[in-house]
């Protein structure tokens, strides 16, 4: 294995469209550099226990990108660096930051990282589904970081939340920004944001061999329709959205100011299953 010097500085660019070289860290992948990332966080548990974001994406900088900056895509990191900017240059913790610009304004009173009032009671159990198809109950993912005494915030996951509170957020963006008649976010940024970014190269990693992602390319932070005919889908182009890891879905269409939210709690996610079918029916209402 050689390492060598990157020719370019990580743009905030290449953190929102998860070209930046930095995968999630095993065991979702087995690459060196997961690898690598696996060691930096037993090192940080090994040395302060609980630690917090800003800790997290600094100690990451020591591991090698798996290319150069800009040039593949691969799921990974690059939001968590996001939210340890955002910690940074509001002087917010990223909690708090969210709870102020997004969740409050939007009436997302079931949302957050920390359990408050009867949110433990109230949250889902989760499944694993078996070979022969049956569910075993199972630990969620991130259930560790919802303990008050906890200090990490990721980006790129570990908030809680509901259908309710979820569709406020997604209706928010299909009317460009509007939400109840106040403004939360410009509608030119979020055309910006449903743009895609990525390149014939990057597409290939994206999409490649990949059913569900069909007709998709990638803007800052979300899949992003490209072309309906290769999706064998009914929306329009500029639809745009993501899936969660147990299941969650959501699917928003300014054009039409139309919004989708599904969600269930398995592992897999099963999504090409499901959330095709769910999208196309939905769809079909129109």
């Amino acid at each position: 294995m050689q390492i060598e010097k990157t020719k370019n500085p990580i743009l905030i660019k290449h953190l929102f469209t998860m070209t930046m070289g930095l995968p999630y860290a095993h065991p979702f992948r087995e690459s060196p550099t997961a690898i690598e990332m696996k060691k930096v966080r037993e090192e940080l548990i090994k040395n302060y226990g609980k630690y917090d974001i800003v800790t997290e994406a600094k100690a990451m900088a020591k591991v090698p990108l798996e290319f150069e900056p800009g040039t593949r895509w691969l799921y990974g990191y690059g939001h968590d660096v996001v939210a340890a900017l955002i910690q940074i240059i509001s002087g917010k913790k990223v909690s708090e930051f969210l709870k102020e610009e997004i969740f409050e304004p939007l009436g997302m009173n079931d949302t957050g990282y920390r359990y408050f009032g009867d949110i433990e009671e109230r949250m889902v159990t989760c499944y694993k589904r078996n070979e022969d198809g049956t569910l075993e109950k199972t630990r969620g993912i991130f259930d560790e970081f919802h303990q008050p005494d906890s200090l990490y915030e990721g980006g790129g996951a570990g908030l809680f939340s509901t259908v309710r509170d979820y569709i406020k957020f997604s209706q928010m963006l299909a009317n460009g920004g509007v939400y109840k008649g106040k403004r939360i976010i410009g509608r030119k940024t979020i055309d910006l944001m449903r743009t895609n970014q990525l390149d014939k190269r990057q597409l290939l990693d994206f999409n490649k061999n990949n059913v569900y992602l069909a007709g998709y390319g990638y803007g800052l932070g979300v899949r992003t329709l490209i072309s309906t005919a290769e999706g064998n889908f009914n929306s329009s182009t500029g639809e745009f959205g993501w899936t969660g890891a147990l299941g969650t879905y959501v699917s928003i269409d300014p054009s039409e100011g139309f919004s989708l939210v599904y969600m269930h709690q398995m592992i897999p996610n099963m999504e090409q299953y499901y959330h095709l079918r769910v999208r196309t029916v939905a769809y079909g209402c129109l």
